[in-house]
């Protein structure tokens, strides 16, 4: 994210963005972690932590492009499928799922 708003000289930043990017890295963080072999079982935070990151993705993709920003219907939908590793259609679909992986 420095390209935007940190490393290019002419760019300029807040506290604030400078904080928000911060968080960002520590979301981006827990995602990586979750590719590496380091989650537990008990790493609900860090599924949570990675979940919000692939949301920032989602949100970040549309802005880039132009396009309006997704519904949190579409957006719970594609985060579900990246961190379940399987396509859903309806919100109650991933419910059903998520509740068969805790019991």
């Amino acid at each position: 994210r420095e390209d935007l708003f940190g490393g290019g000289g002419g760019c300029w930043s807040t506290e604030e963005m400078a904080s928000q990017l911060g968080e960002i890295a520590q979301l981006e963080a827990a995602w990586m972690s979750t590719f590496g072999g380091g989650m537990g079982p008990g790493d609900e935070s860090v599924v949570r932590a990675a979940a919000l990151y692939l949301a920032f993705l989602e949100m970040e993709a549309a802005v880039r492009g132009g396009a309006p920003l997704p519904c949190r219907e579409e957006v719970v939908l594609r985060v579900a499928q990246a961190l379940l590793g399987r396509r859903f259609t309806c919100l109650p679909e991933v419910e059903a799922t998520v509740c068969s992986l805790l019991d």
